[in-house]
């Protein structure tokens, strides 16, 4: 969470220092190969400098390492979620790298999802407990009713929009939360 381009506060996060712990196991314990997986930000400002010292770490012990930036929405996911993977192989061990995206159709939440039955009115009505409706608040439905499909919260009227958002979506740093 150190990393995290929402989080707000100081660069400075004793969090950081976790991928460092890390590292050290893997100078230990001498693996094949390992995965590490993170947001962006582990490459960014917040993150660069404690990833430059795990990098250093590992390399320093023979590793080589493989940095892939991707977002599951180009490998079929139907969510687009960024992350950073980091790949390492010990000496004389094939390096592992990610196949081409572009290998993968894009897939949308209806295309998977879509044919689903109608949800369950309640936990108790779900004999497996796994598709029932979410209870919403009058509010949160007459938001929804607001927003056409592949729509926003820059579809709600103002008076309708959470205060963080109300100053409309150009002035909106995650707008999509």
């Amino acid at each position: 969470q150190g990393f995290s381009i929402q989080r707000i506060g100081e660069d400075v996060d004793q969090r950081n220092d976790l991928i460092l712990e890390f590292g050290r196991f893997v100078v230990a314990l001498r693996p094949r190969m390992f995965a590490m997986e993170n947001v962006p930000g582990l490459l960014g400002r917040r993150g660069q400098d404690s990833f430059q010292r795990f990098s250093d770490l590992v390399r320093g012990a023979g590793f080589q390492l493989s940095i892939s930036r991707l977002d599951a929405a180009d490998f079929g996911v139907p969510q687009h979620r960024k992350r950073i993977f980091v790949f390492g192989s010990a000496p004389g061990e094939p390096l592992f790298e990610f196949s081409s995206p572009t290998a993968f159709a894009r897939t949308t939440v209806w295309q998977a999802i879509g044919d689903l039955p109608t949800p369950a009115a309640s936990r108790s009505d779900d004999p497996e407990g796994l598709h029932f409706r979410t209870r919403l608040s009058l509010l949160n439905q007459e938001r929804l009713r607001h927003i056409p499909p592949g729509g926003a919260s820059e579809h709600l009227p103002v008076e309708l929009r959470v205060n963080a958002h109300k100053a409309g979506p150009s002035k909106i740093v995650h707008r999509y939360v």
